[in-house]
C-alpha cells in the first residue's frame, strides 16, 4: 500500500530513477538511475509508470479483479516446468509470497531466494540469475 499511496501522490511527475533505487539492496550509480529516467523525458511519458500500481485491484469488485482470478486459475494448470526466484529483500514482495506463488504451480520444480537483492532482481543479480536459469535448464 506504501507504492499505491506513493504513486498517487506523486503521479506523472514519478521520479524512476529514485523508485528503482528505492527497491534495490545496492547503491546504483547516477548513471544507472539516470537511464531508468531517460525513457520518460517529459511527464505525460510516466503515464503506465504512475498508473501500474493503481491497477492492482484491492477487492474482488475492482477493475482488474476477474483478470487476476483468470491468471491465478491459469498459472494453477501451468504443467510444463517453472523456476520461480525471489529475492531475500524484496520491499515489495516477500519470499513468503514468492513460495506461495511457486506453490500454485504444478509445474514448479524449482523456488530459489536469491541473497542481498531487493525487488529488481535483473538490476542487483542479473548475473547469478542467469546462472540459476542455465543450471535449471540443463537439468532433466
Amino acid at each position: 500500500m506504501t507504492w499505491r499511496h506513493f504513486a498517487e501522490r506523486v503521479g506523472l511527475e514519478m521520479p524512476i530513477g529514485f523508485v528503482v533505487q528505492s527497491g534495490s539492496m545496492a547503491t546504483l550509480p547516477e548513471d544507472v538511475r539516470a537511464g531508468y529516467e531517460a525513457p520518460f523525458p517529459v511527464p505525460e511519458s510516466k503515464m503506465g509508470a504512475a498508473m501500474f500500481p493503481l491497477l492492482v485491484p484491492l477487492s474482488k469488485s475492482d477493475p482488474g479483479a476477474e483478470a487476476m482470478a483468470a491468471t491465478r486459475s491459469g498459472i494453477a494448470k501451468w504443467t510444463k516446468p517453472a523456476l520461480v526466484m525471489f529475492s531475500d529483500s524484496d520491499p515489495v514482495f516477500s519470499s513468503a509470497s514468492g513460495r506461495k506463488l511457486a506453490d500454485l504451480i504444478p509445474g514448479c520444480r524449482g523456488f530459489e531466494v536469491v541473497q542481498n537483492a531487493g525487488h529488481f532482481l535483473q538490476e542487483e543479480s542479473g548475473e547469478e540469475i542467469a546462472e540459476r536459469i542455465v543450471r535449471f535448464l540443463d537439468e532433466p
